[in-house]
């Protein structure tokens, strides 16, 4: 039997706190888990780089609640890239984590096709010891990046019947705008 969408996408299996959660797009797999042979201390240091740093000292993240606004974050992850449905690698942040790490969020506009997750963007503001706790803090509770694979067709698919703006709907307005 096939999953719902309520079920690919239950922001639930990102962390045993449940939601709110801040997800984190991954570009690679290895980019939060490190690569064989790393101690602990390198492993932190390279997921601090490859996931979160940038220059401007502000990440991306965006805050989801439910299983609709977790599909509709994905497909806005992947309105970007070559097809909605790509494969996505997802980290779930808790507000605790980010409090506990001594950062600070600032909700801020989006810039994906996906109004609706736009509506749910913020920036993590920090600097680099600051995000290093925090990587440290999901490392030691052996928090993992999620892979959505097979979900993304579903998602999209769902995000076409609503008239997403990610999507190539012909729909005159996305349910966001109405």
């Amino acid at each position: 039997m096939a999953k719902s969408i309520a079920e690919d996408f239950d922001p639930s299996g990102l962390s045993s706190a449940g939601p709110p959660i801040f997800v984190r797009k991954v570009s690679r797999r290895r980019h939060w888990r490190g690569e064989d042979g790393m101690t602990l201390d390198e492993r932190i240091h390279h997921a601090a780089a490859e996931v979160f740093t940038n220059d401007d000292g502000r990440v991306s993240v965006f805050k989801v609640e439910n299983a609709d606004d977790f599909y509709r974050v994905a497909i806005g992850l992947n309105s970007g890239r070559g097809s909605l449905k790509e494969q996505l690698e997802i980290l779930g942040i808790t507000p605790g984590d980010i409090e506990a790490s001594g950062l600070a969020l600032e909700q801020t506009p989006g810039d994906t096709d996906c109004l609706h997750a736009n509506a749910r963007h913020y920036d993590i503001i920090h600097d680099d010891a600051a995000i290093e706790r925090l990587v440290r803090r999901l490392v030691d509770q052996g928090r993992l990046d999620h892979r959505y694979k097979k979900q993304m067709e579903r998602a999209a698919q769902s995000a076409l019947a609503i008239g997403c703006r990610a999507t190539e709907s012909t729909l005159p307005q996305c349910q966001c705008e109405i």
